[in-house]
This record gives structure tokens, C-alpha cells and sequence, in this order.
């Protein structure tokens, strides 16, 4: 792309639900929590919401209520919770279902593809 071109592009223009997807999916990735060993005095760095994920996954299609997947509001970025304000709750849940099946999608392929967790994929989002 030309100078002219980057120039004359509208910075105004809304997300795709596939770019508010994308976003949030790395968002959720980009979360990381330090973990104290008070012991050792080790503080390695944790992906909050991967741990989750770990947690979740396997259990999705055996416990009864489905565990919740919860995404703290103040770790998705304001751009995203703009763009998140702008479309309908179902393309809401759409976005955020599909995020939430892509790091699960990640963290076993073969087992997120044979089990079909992502029809009973819950979440809600938090303070």
C-alpha cells in the first residue's frame, strides 16, 4: 500500500465478527498472572485464561451444569468491548463461544474435534 492510500483509509471503520474474534482470541492468550513459590521464591508467569482452559475443557461434556468459562471484563481491551457493543447478543456469543473453542481447539485438536465440546461451551464474562 501507497502512502496515499494508508492515508485515505478510514480509521472509523467496525470489526468484522471474524476480526473481533481474532482479537479477543489473542487477547485471552496475552493474559498472564505471576504464581509466588513463597519456598523457592520462584515467580514464573501463568496464562490465566489457558489455565482455565486446561481446567474446563475434559469436563465440559461430563459435568452437569456445564463449569462456566469466565473472562474478567478488564482483561478484553476497550477497542474489543466497543466493537462487542455494537453487534447483537447472538453475534455476542457467536464471537465469544468461538474464541473460547479456538484455545480449546488448541490445547488438544483431536479431542476438541471427537468430543464436540464446542456445542456446550457456557461463559460469562465478569467485572
Amino acid at each position: 500500500m501507497t502512502l496515499t492510500k494508508l492515508q485515505n483509509v478510514n480509521l472509523d471503520q467496525h470489526y468484522t465478527l471474524a476480526a473481533i474474534e481474532d482479537e479477543l482470541v489473542y487477547s485471552l492468550y496475552s493474559v498472564t498472572s505471576p504464581f509466588l513459590y513463597d519456598s523457592n521464591k520462584i515467580v514464573p508467569i501463568r496464562q490465566k485464561y489457558i489455565e482455565q482452559a486446561k481446567n474446563i475443557l475434559y469436563r465440559t461434556n461430563v459435568f452437569q451444569p456445564v463449569p462456566d468459562f469466565v473472562i474478567n471484563l478488564s482483561d478484553i481491551p476497550l477497542s474489543i468491548r466497543t466493537e462487542l457493543g455494537k453487534i447483537t447478543s447472538h453475534e455476542i456469543d457467536m464471537a465469544v463461544t468461538g474464541a473460547i473453542a479456538r484455545i480449546y481447539e488448541d490445547l488438544d485438536p483431536r479431542y476438541f474435534r471427537i468430543s464436540g465440546v464446542r456445542r456446550n461451551i457456557k461463559w460469562r464474562i465478569e467485572p
